[in-house]
């Protein structure tokens, strides 16, 4: 446990190192700090990096935050935010997976990051999410305190994890992105943050993105890993990180590798 400890210390020095990684333009009030959480998958996070570029109309910083438990993809993953210029952090270890992991890294990275910048707009995105056409996050958000796809549990409701942008002025300085129970509700990603954050907020003065799902095969598209998922003007093609059993996954690699391509 105590190697654990001294490994995990180690780790928080390496990645806190890198903060000295400044995108340009921080002295911009309406600048839009953008957070990738990356995760073994350094094609879509090369495609994310490109999309952002050309569609994301706002001041933005985009950062990748690795998260990765392949050490061979991490150095993808690096060599290519090189290449693009494109400021990368890596992540921490910590000793979780699935929700908890992700949970953890966009907790790490608002407390170690975010805050520690003095970020005005902030989002976190997944990294297998793009735009699809010229968009603009701050045109929500500098009128509400929230903006993307919502979740509901219940009487609970919050954000996804992979499409949640904030204000920070109506933002508490303790938010705690990991998964857990609230209010008798499990809830995902992002969920622990409904007292702190959610709650306090109107729902039904927010402006949410359009959400729909896709068919990208030629079955009925209710199966998940058939679909893909529109949200506003963002394309989520789901499973870049493996987690989903699919029938003929390179046949669903290939479509959507045309998809993204396209863009």
């Amino acid at each position: 446990m105590f190697n654990k400890i001294r490994e995990h210390i180690y780790y928080s020095r390496r990645a806190t190192a890198q903060l000295n990684t400044r995108p340009s333009r921080l002295s911009d009030p309406d600048l839009l700090d953008v957070v990738t959480i990356a995760f073994n998958n350094p094609k879509v996070v090369e495609h994310q990096i490109r999309l952002i570029r050309k569609n994301l109309a706002d001041t933005h910083s985009h950062v990748v935050a690795d998260n990765s438990t392949d050490p061979q993809a991490s150095e993808v993953i690096r060599r290519i935010c090189g290449r693009e210029k494109a400021p990368y952090i890596l992540l921490p270890r910590n000793p979780y997976t699935n929700a908890m992991s992700h949970g953890s890294a966009m907790t790490w990275m608002f407390r170690n990051y975010l805050r520690k910048r003095g970020a005005r707009y902030f989002g976190f995105i997944d990294h297998d999410i793009f735009p699809l056409r010229a968009t603009s996050i701050l045109a929500y958000l500098q009128t509400q305190p929230c903006y993307g796809h919502v979740q509901q549990r219940g009487t609970v409701w919050y954000l996804w994890a992979g499409f949640s942008f904030f204000n920070s002025h109506y933002v508490p300085q303790d938010l705690d992105f990991t998964s857990g129970s609230t209010d008798g509700e499990a809830v995902d990603t992002g969920g622990m943050n409904w007292k702190s954050f959610y709650s306090k907020i109107e729902k039904e003065r927010i402006r949410f993105p359009t959400h729909e799902y896709r068919s990208i095969r030629t079955t009925d598209g209710t199966a998940q890993s058939d679909r893909v998922e529109v949200i506003g003007d963002w394309l989520h093609i789901f499973n870049a990180s493996g987690w989903m059993l699919v029938p003929d996954p390179a046949e669903r690699d290939r479509i959507i590798d045309e998809i993204i391509s396209d863009l």
